[in-house]
């Protein structure tokens, strides 16, 4: 919800909000020791994705790969 309001609040002024999942990531955190990703090869995804955003994708819901994820 926070994603929603924000970008509407800040449409006007051309700013791009999204949220991503970032995938199951392998971390120092509890049961992701047999998580698939590394966290650069979230984050290469994610970035990839933020600089291909534009003032439509505002709003929306993202996985790391790019992909427009449902509400």
């Amino acid at each position: 919800m926070v994603t929603k309001m924000l970008s509407n609040e800040l449409r006007d002024q051309k700013i791009i909000v999204v949220s991503f999942h970032p995938g199951w990531v392998r971390t120092t955190m509890l049961y992701t020791d047999k998580a698939p990703l590394e966290p650069p090869e979230s984050i290469r995804g994610m970035i990839k994705t933020i600089e291909t955003l534009d003032l439509d994708s505002t709003g929306k819901f993202f996985d790391w790969k790019g992909n427009e994820m449902p509400w």
